[in-house]
């Protein structure tokens, strides 16, 4: 199940967010940033991010996975960066399980 429901969200977000920079581009998030509430909505995602990382890094390392593509890819990428460490995280535990 910890695998199941970051996998539902991942795939359709990661194909809608693909879609979106293919039609609008890159400069298109940068517009909307400028606007009240497109500037507030990226304030609480980078807050939102912030709070998930500090409780996903010390995570991954007692796991053994490396935290820094997680950090790394949330500066780029977002959730869907969060969502992969969800599904690499998963993965991990099975693995670790099966073993």
């Amino acid at each position: 199940m910890r695998f199941i429901i970051p996998l539902v969200v991942f795939i359709p977000f990661t194909i809608f967010s693909v879609f979106v920079v293919a039609d609008q581009g890159l400069w298109a998030l940068v517009e909307a940033h400028k606007a009240g509430w497109g500037l507030q909505v990226f304030l609480d995602l980078v807050i939102s991010a912030t709070i998930c990382l500090t409780y996903i890094v010390p995570e991954a390392k007692q796991k053994g996975i490396n935290p820094w593509p997680t950090v790394v890819g949330a500066v780029l990428l977002g959730s869907i960066s969060l969502l992969a460490y969800l599904l690499h995280r998963a993965v991990v535990e099975r693995r670790a399980a099966t073993a």
